[in-house]
């Protein structure tokens, strides 16, 4: 399943949100969005996207690990600068820096 993650860190908190990038059944829907509530992740029926928050920079790589092993991920990474998915590690790590330097 294809889908699209957003992934900004801002004022000491990270937040992914993501997307389903593909029309799916109304099972695979319900089911994903099931997937998604037991990670911990919230629904937003305004942009029809799940999204998630954290402080914790362990959290933040778990996560993105998560989305990486489920899905095929197509992403745009922010913080001081843009990110690749790719380089999330290196996001994940830039968020920890930016923790301890408040």
């Amino acid at each position: 399943m294809k889908v699209d993650v957003d992934c900004t860190m801002k004022d000491g908190e990270a937040e992914i949100s993501i997307s389903l990038m593909e029309r799916v059944s109304q099972t695979e829907f319900e089911e994903f969005t099931e997937l998604m509530r037991r990670e911990g992740f919230e629904y937003d029926s305004y942009d029809h996207s799940n999204y998630f928050r954290t402080k914790n920079p362990r959290m933040l790589k778990a996560m993105l690990t998560f989305l990486n092993k489920e899905f095929e991920v197509s992403a745009v990474l922010a913080g001081e600068k843009k990110y690749t998915w790719e380089e999330r590690d290196l996001f994940v790590k830039d968020f920890a820096a930016s923790l301890s330097g408040q």
